[in-house]
């Protein structure tokens, strides 16, 4: 880059034909160097702490429950127990296997993910509640959310999952294939904004089965 950035001081003196560049040249070649530096700096902050990769997920323990209601609390604050997605998980086991974690040594647990298993109208179609989701407020926008979710939901459909529906924002779901719910598919135990919620089909079509209410799986009588 400065190997560039010399080459071009010497071009810009040849075109103004003077033994040495311009004053103006001289400024702004040196403004130049400096945003260059800066965006060097810039990128060596990011670099510390990179998109992670699948190999620095692993699976949640009893030890990292404390760890995870704190960043919960600090991504969804004190209320979040009141949301209808609470409902669903009231009483329940996590899904197996799907409930992993992102640890580092700085601030410890930074993201964590869990799946719920659900049961979905008079035929208790099953299906996962993808959630909670959530990330440090210090390392999100570097991909922690991204690489929780590929790598679980390959996970559930490995483990022969179909169907997964959440309720969040789609704009951020929608990069990961999710989709929002036709209206009146599916009805939440609580309030629950239609637009929120969404699902993607891990099977293709499984969501053409799953019709009424939606209730945790250890809830259905059959």
């Amino acid at each position: 880059m400065r190997r560039a950035h010399a080459l071009a001081l010497r071009q810009l003196a040849t075109t103004n034909g003077c033994a040495g560049p311009p004053v103006f040249t001289v400024i702004t070649l040196a403004l130049i160097l400096a945003f260059s530096s800066l965006q060097g700096e810039s990128h060596f902050r990011h670099a510390r702490h990179p998109m992670t990769s699948q190999s620095q997920i692993s699976a949640a323990t009893p030890a990292d429950q404390p760890a995870i209601e704190h960043l919960l609390d600090l991504g969804f604050g004190l209320t979040r127990r009141t949301k209808t997605s609470y409902r669903l998980r009231e009483g329940a086991v996590a899904a197996p296997g799907l409930s992993q974690v992102i640890r580092e040594s700085a601030l410890g647990v930074v993201g964590a993910i869990s799946y719920w298993p659900l049961a979905i109208g008079a035929k208790g179609t099953p299906a996962l509640l993808l959630g909670p989701l959530a990330v440090h407020p210090e390392r999100q926008n570097i991909g922690i959310g991204r690489a929780l979710m590929e790598y679980t939901l390959q996970a559930a459909k490995k483990a022969g999952h179909r169907l997964v529906i959440l309720v969040g924002d789609l704009p951020y779901y929608a990069r990961m294939g999710f989709q929002q719910v036709p209206e009146g598919q599916l009805l939440l135990p609580g309030p629950t904004d239609p637009k929120r919620l969404l699902y993607l089909e891990l099977v293709p079509g499984s969501l053409a089965e799953a019709h009424g209410l939606v209730i945790a799986a250890h809830r259905y009588a059959g």
